[in-house]
């Protein structure tokens, strides 16, 4: 398993609102790929663990969220930056 803690500072759309504490918690499984995790304490956290939720529950890797095309500046794009901080994709 791997755990990651980003900083909400890290959301462009949290530095330009001001609301920059707080957290992305992801565990993922290393060897599947998969999300079974996530706790969000930031600004919006509930709408973004929903995606988190869905993903869980549908049974979908972590590649969904990687690649996935994210609006700029978004707060769900802070979701797809702790994902890709996790570094699953290391040779």
């Amino acid at each position: 398993m791997e755990l990651l803690n980003a900083a909400s500072r890290y959301s462009g759309k949290a530095t330009e609102e001001g609301e920059t504490q707080g957290f992305i918690k992801l565990i993922a499984d290393i060897r599947d790929k998969r999300l079974l995790g996530a706790a969000i304490l930031a600004v919006e956290g509930g709408e973004l663990v929903a995606s988190c939720i869905t993903l869980i529950n549908s049974g979908a890797d972590l590649t969904r969220i990687r690649d996935g095309i994210y609006i700029h500046p978004t707060l769900s794009e802070a979701v797809q930056s702790a994902v890709v901080a996790l570094n699953l994709w290391k040779a």
